[in-house]
């Protein structure tokens, strides 16, 4: 089993998604993390990631 978690840039989302990465690598999990820089509240040109 294994996991993709795809997160937004920002400082708390990176660190309770990291630590739940590691909590599931230590759970013997595979899981591979994105971090995307995408912001749908930012004006045109840039979009929603994914």
């Amino acid at each position: 089993m294994g996991c993709l978690l795809i997160v937004k840039n920002y400082t708390s989302d990176r660190l309770n998604f990291g630590l739940a990465a590691e909590q599931a690598k230590f759970e013997s999990y595979k899981v591979e993390t994105v971090i995307v820089g995408d912001d749908c509240a930012l004006p045109p040109p840039r979009g929603i990631a994914g």
